[in-house]
């Protein structure tokens, strides 16, 4: 929590403009691995919404929402957050 609020607003805001760029969009349609994207159905910086077109980008992608949960999954439903990857791991065996 302290790296995350230790953030350079700057360097943030750079991340959030290129998110948006024409070029990132066009990347994620070439990602060829399972992709698993998480998110909080509370998440005020990465609304559901956006997760759900990043999903539908990605040509393999696989979304999980996880309910009551913004977005720090891993110090807000941290056991929710493991089983979730654990049966996303287990699923590319």
């Amino acid at each position: 929590v302290l790296e995350f609020l230790r953030t350079d607003p700057l360097s943030s805001l750079e991340i959030a403009v290129a998110s948006g760029s024409p070029r990132f969009i066009e990347a994620l349609a070439r990602v060829q691995a399972p992709t698993l994207l998480l998110c909080g159905d509370c998440d005020r910086i990465m609304p559901l919404s956006a997760a759900r077109a990043m999903a539908e980008l990605l040509p393999n992608a696989r979304l999980e929402t996880l309910a009551d949960c913004g977005h720090l999954p891993m110090i807000e439903q941290p056991e929710t957050l493991h089983r979730l990857m654990r049966d996303f791991f287990d699923a590319a065996d």
